[in-house]
């Protein structure tokens, strides 16, 4: 079986910078970028180690979720597929990483990822 971390949890909000200060000056998360993808803004927030993404509606099929890193994508996607998981999106290479989404059976969107490089929204989405 795969190997899976929690990786990241993403915030999909219409007040990007604000929710975003609000984690810094709450909780002590540290800015690490910010940029804008498809003229939507993102902010990348490291939290004591946890990734924590804030952006406008990217997609709006996904928009809030979890990410989990997983050692091989390839044979994560299989087990899934095998186990009957709902898959939001198909599994696909973006160079910079292998991603997928799924969703749980309580509806939650869970981003599956192998990051290949640094992560960046721009080569991701």
């Amino acid at each position: 079986m795969p190997s899976y971390k929690l990786d990241h949890r993403h915030l999909s909000v219409e007040d990007v910078e604000g929710t975003a200060q609000f984690y810094e000056t709450v909780f002590g998360a540290r800015r690490i970028y910010a940029e804008l993808v498809r003229g939507v803004p993102v902010i990348r927030l490291n939290l004591q180690g946890l990734w924590l993404t804030v952006s406008g509606e990217l997609d709006p099929l996904i928009g809030h979720h979890i990410g989990f890193e997983v050692d091989d994508f390839d044979a994560a996607v299989a087990d899934m597929r095998e186990k009957g998981v709902e898959f939001i999106t198909e599994p696909k290479d973006h160079g910079a990483a292998k991603v997928a989404f799924v969703r749980d059976n309580a509806g939650t969107i869970i981003e599956v990822i192998q990051r290949l490089e640094q992560p960046s929204y721009k080569t991701m989405v």
